[in-house]
Order: structure tokens, then sequence, then C-alpha cells
């Protein structure tokens, strides 16, 4: 998010492990020239062993890409105390052989075939474990047979792995092993040097500047690994972002420095964080016990002074985007009041307070309280109460979200001659339409105004056959919320608010999975539901998962009695968090499996790969290039998606347009010109809707 306020075209410092931000220190260099001595054999077993972050799989990338793509054949495997079986079956897996309906003595037919193919074709065929101290020693005896028939195998490994073979128990394995080398940190004098490598490589012009003193601070406080390093450097780049400042010095080092290890709840070792584009927590948005809410708000509010405009919100992704619409609103000269209008009887409101500036969004809120649980019956509660909650305010206008709250309120409006606004208008599901989108498309049928977040969703409108002249594109109000979130902790000294997670999920060697699920579609059908917790089961073998429980699932996961599928498994089903909250863990993951377009903008905005999952997970875009990850349909898929955000950082989404925190502000400016236009008569578009009566 902070590329264009330093004028550099990537981010930097990502984890991901990337051969062209390799960096030549002595000790890589060394263990470079003994890894292409290793590699250039057409078979045997290599080792490359060195602290978590040192830059192991970065220097494997970096020899593997020195190959021609037609003269190789590359696999990658992220071992899990696998046993002589269990390996053979990921190996198999991850040349992409057909496996699925292979029995156990199957497999071994089946990869001679692919290797012997292979071998006739001219091209190499080689196989990466990463984390291989975790194997069984079974599969070590495996690896050997498998190399002396024409594999060649690249071991990776933590110190532990150098000790199991040099003097432990697999003593006898490491006579097959033809080259080892072993990377350790960088030196204090190679620090600088590091970073502005790093930096130079996305087109740094020396904004942000480093301090005397800076450098020496960042090695102190990662121990010269490279990892820890690229953690803390994404994280001071994000804090002068949000700060508007552009110089880094020992004591903004020092500080953020502080924060990260608080957020760990541990010492500087912790500083190896998940792999990510950003790494950041956000403290909490204000927690229910600082402000009561009230026992029941009652329908009719407080007037506020001149007729307001009316927002309607249900879930807690509409009460972040209308915290940073409130928030333009006020800062706008001309622009009326604007009243929040709550459909359902949740926590959302008070969970995510803080997003709000303060409880004063309390003294003119409309509650409906609606809490139907059938949908038919929810939708007309929302009307009559809607109608009888806010005739008295005789609104200006009415500016609704999503989902079947927001379509019933534009029902109302509509009778009632109040113009009608809808934001996130035009996204689309690439599957066939679910109930959430019926209501969303009739949504836009009965708006007067359009606010569209991209392209693809102003081309889904002009497709279904409304005037464009009614659309209008101001950016991704979601982004606004982002930064909002990230400002909470990252602009303001003293920040680093523990992330309330498991700690050996935090510090895991490859990061932790963000699940974040939420589709009517995906989780009020068991089989669905009952997929997805698998394939999160799947996931949690190769990389721990964190999952913040919408209480909507957690309530469906109760009744379809599926709980017990994650029992014993790496899968920490945490509380529904604040948005803020929520951005402090998918700040700081390898990756995100989710059926959110939200969650899927904010990710893309972060650099962090994402996985669309479910029956409703992907987009339909202008580009079917720009979706990205689309919804996997087998374990095998999303295991070799998973493991390509292990190795290679996996697939990011398109960089989102207008990322500059201003498209709240550009919504407000368009909607009060447009209201003085209107002069608070409701556009006429009846003709292209008759409005049941």
């Amino acid at each position: 998010m902070y590329e264009t306020h330093f004028g550099i075209s990537g981010l930097p410092f990502q984890l991901s492990p990337d051969p062209a931000f390799y960096f030549d220190s002595q000790g890589h260099h060394e263990a470079l020239e003994a890894l292409r001595r290793g590699m250039a054999e057409s078979k045997g077993l290599v080792a490359v062993t060195g602290e978590v972050g040192a830059g192991k799989t970065t220097l494997v990338r970096t020899v593997l890409g020195e190959k021609s793509e037609d003269r190789l054949i590359e696999a990658q495997i992220c071992s899990t105390q696998l046993d002589a079986d269990e390996l053979l079956r990921a190996i198999v897996l991850a040349f992409g052989i057909a496996a699925d309906d292979l029995s156990q003595e199957e497999l071994q037919p089946a990869l001679d075939a692919f290797l012997e193919q292979a071998r006739h074709s001219g091209r190499q065929a080689v196989l990466v474990i990463d984390e291989a101290q975790n194997l069984q020693r079974s599969a070590f005896e495996r690896l050997v047979a498998l190399g002396q028939a024409g594999l060649r195998i690249c071991l990776v490994g933590q110190p532990e792995l150098r000790q199991m073979l040099d003097g432990g128990e697999l003593v006898h394995v490491r006579r097959h092993i033809e080259v080892s080398c072993h990377l350790g940190p960088l030196r204090v004098e190679e620090v600088a040097r590091y970073v502005e490598h790093r930096l130079k490589k996305v087109g740094w012009q020396g904004q942000p500047s480093f301090e005397a003193g800076a450098f020496e601070t960042i090695f102190r406080a990662t121990g010269g690994i490279p990892r820890r390093i690229n953690t803390l450097c994404n994280r001071l780049l994000m804090s002068r972002f949000l700060a508007s400042e552009n110089v880094i010095d020992a004591e903004v080092v020092a500080r953020t420095a502080r924060d990260l290890q608080a957020e760990l709840g541990g010492d500087a070792t912790d500083l190896a964080l998940p792999a990510s584009a950003s790494r950041r927590s956000a403290t909490s948005a204000a927690p229910a016990s600082v402000v009561e809410p009230p026992a029941r708000v009652a329908p009719r509010p407080r007037a506020p002074a001149g007729r307001p405009i009316l927002c309607v919100v249900d879930g807690q992704g509409d009460h972040v985007k209308a915290a940073a619409l409130l928030r333009a609103a006020r800062e706008h000269d001309r622009c009326p009041p604007l009243v929040l209008v709550r459909v359902s009887n949740n926590d959302a409101l008070m969970q995510n307070l803080a997003l709000f500036d303060g409880p004063e969004v309390l003294h003119s809120l409309v509650s409906l309280e609606v809490d139907a649980a059938d949908a038919g019956q929810r939708f007309d509660d929302t009307m009559l109460r809607f109608a009888a909650a806010v005739a008295p305010l005789d609104p200006l206008a009415v500016v609704v979200m999503g989902g079947d709250g927001a379509a019933a309120c534009s029902l109302v409006a509509r009778r009632q001659g109040w113009p009608v606004a809808r934001l996130g208008a035009g996204q689309r599901a690439c599957a066939a339409s679910t109930s959430g989108e019926v209501a969303d498309m009739l949504s836009d049928r009965l708006a007067d105004r359009l606010y569209a977040w991209d392209e693809a969703a102003f081309a889904a409108l002009v497709r279904e056959g409304l005037p464009a002249d009614r659309v209008v594109q101001v950016g991704n109000l979601v982004l606004d919320c982002l930064q909002a979130a990230l400002r909470l902790s990252i602009g303001t000294a003293g920040g680093g608010m523990p992330i309330d997670a498991p700690h050996e999920y935090l510090v895991d060697r490859h990061g932790y999975a963000l699940a974040a699920l939420s589709h009517p579609a995906n989780i009020d059908d068991r089989a669905s539901l009952s997929d997805l917790v698998l394939t999160l089961r799947g996931v949690s073998r190769d990389l721990p998962v964190i999952w913040p429980v919408h209480p909507r699932v957690e309530q469906r996961l109760d009744v379809f009695r599926l709980k017990g599928l994650l029992a014993g498994e790496r899968v920490a089903s945490l509380p529904f968090k604040s948005h803020a909250e929520f951005v402090a863990l998918l700040n700081n993951a390898t990756c995100v499996l989710t059926d959110a377009w939200d969650v899927q903008s904010e990710a893309s905005a972060l650099g962090i790969p994402w996985l669309a999952l479910g029956a409703a997970g992907a987009r339909r875009l202008v580009d079917a290039s720009r979706s990205r990850e689309t919804a996997r349909s087998t374990p095998a898929q999303v295991t070799r998606a998973v493991w390509e955000c292990i190795f290679n950082g996996g697939a990011r989404g398109a960089v989102p347009d207008r990322r500059d925190g201003k498209c709240a502000a550009r919504l407000v400016d368009d909607l009060v010109a447009w209201l003085g236009r209107t002069a608070g008569r409701a556009a006429d578009h009846s003709k292209a809707l008759e409005v049941p009566a």
C-alpha cells in the first residue's frame, strides 16, 4: 500500500522466496557455488541448511532459475512428519501425476514411468523438500532409493537436519549427500547493502531515507537474519507511509521492533513472522466493555439538524464501510448529516466502534433489530420496521450496501420517493447466482446512483442494462477501511497490541493460513460447509490455519455437527474479530482462504496471495486472467496452491486501483453534488423497473 508514497514500483520486503531479490553476501555466495556444483549432476541428494529465514529457499530458487525451463521438471514438498508411503504419494502429487485413483502399490510404478519419460525427453526432474528435518527415518531411506534411481533431490532444513546427517541417526544417509551447504546470518556491515539492494530492485530513489544508526539498530533487532530484516523493514515502510513521513532513524527502528515483539508476545527471535506482504497488527477496535451498548435502541432516534442521509448497514463489512463514509461526511463542508440505520441485532457496531472515532454515532442511531431466521420473514420485517422508524426523518436520500436488508430498505425508499444510492454495486459471482446475489441485483435495479468499486462491476451493470450515466467509479471503499484499521496501531506510537492467536502458529517456519468464510451459499448447506472444513483440515497438515469464526458459521458448525472434523488438527478456531483485529491477522498471513470478496480486495492491496473457496468464492471479472486464484475443486489442487504460497509466494490478486484512502471523500463529493442536482427528488427511472405496490 505504500509504493506510491515512496515512488517505488513494488513491495521490496516480501518474505516469499524470489530469485530476483537474491543478495550475494559472502556466506550466500559460497553456498550458491556449492549448490550449483551439486545441482549440475543428474541424480542424487544435496542438502541446504540454515536458520529459519536465512534465505535457503531463495538460494535454491536462484540455482533452479538458472536452468532452462524446457530442461527442468521441478516439484516441491513441505514436509510434516511424513513416513515413506506418505512421502511417495506427496511426491507423485507434487509432480502433477494423476494419483487420486491410484493405490499405494501403484504409486511407485507411476513415478518410475514419469521419471523415465523425463529422461527420454532430455529433462531433469528435481524434487525440493522443505523442512526435511521433520521427515521420518523411513522417508529418508525412500529418498536415497529415489536418488539412486535418477531423481535429483534437494533437502532444505534447519540446523537440526545438519546435525542429523553429520552424527545422528541418519549418518548412513550422509554417504549419499553429494554436496551440502549451510547459511548463516548477514554480518552487520552487510545489512545496509542488503536493505538498499532490495529497495533498488523496485526503483528506490532515496525515499524513505535512513538516518545514521538505523541499519545497526536493524541488525541488533534481527540478528542479521534476512527474513527478520524483511519483516522489520516492511513494517517500517508501512508505518512511515501511514504517518506521512519519509525518514527512518534508529529510534523509529527500535520502537517498531518493540511493537513487533509485543504482538508476538515473545523475544527478538520471534521477528521471524509468517511470510506475507505487510506484517502489521492493528490494535483492537474498542472492546464492548469500553462502551456499554444500550439494552435496546429506540426505533425513533433523536432527529439530527436538517434532513439527513440514511446509511443502511447490516453485517460487519457494512459497518466498517459506513465508518469510513461517516468520517468523510463530517469532513465535508456541505454534506448533510449521516444517520446510521442498523438492520440486524448484532455486535458489529460495538465491535468496531473505534473505527467510528468514538460513541457519538450512537446519538442518532436507528436500530431495526431484525432477527428473524426465515429469509422471507426477515425481508418483510425489515421493510415494515424501516418504514416506521425513518418516516419522521424524511431523509434526503438512503444509502444502502448489500444483502436482503439493503434490498428491503431500497424498496421502501422508492415507494416514499427518497433517492437511493447503492455502494458496491455490480459485484457478481463466477458461479450461478445465489439468493444473496439476487438481492444485490435487486438493490442495483432500485438505486438512482450506483457506486461501483472497479471496472468489472461497472461492466456488469452496463451489461445488465443499467444506464452508464447512473454508475460512478470512485475506487474501492474497502481499501479506505483497510488503511483506517492499520492506522489504529501502526500510525500511533506505542502500538503493537499482541495478536490473539496461538503463539506457535505466529512463529511457524512457513507462517499460517488465514480462513475467512461467511457466504450463505457455503455455510448454509451441510455438504458445502463440510467440504470447506475438510479443506481447512487438509491445509493444516502443511500450514497452520487461523480461523476467526463468524457467529452464524459457529451456529452452523454446531447444527451440522462438523466441529469434530477439526479435532487434533492445526486449526485454531477463534472468536469472531473486530475489523482491526482481523486486519492484524490478515497482515501477517502467508495466504488467505476465503469466500469474501472484501477480504480478497484487502489481501490484494497488501500483496498477500488468496485462494477463493466455495460455490460463491470467485468474482466474475472483466478479464478472467485477473481472477488469480479460483475455487478449488479437489484437496490435491488446494494442496498444490498452498505449496506454491509456501515456496514461491503464491499468485497475488490484481492490485486494486485508487488505493489512496480517499475513496470515501470522492464518494461523498459525488453524493453531495448528485443530491444538489436532484434537489431532493428521486430520479425517475420507473420505466426501467416496476416497483411493487
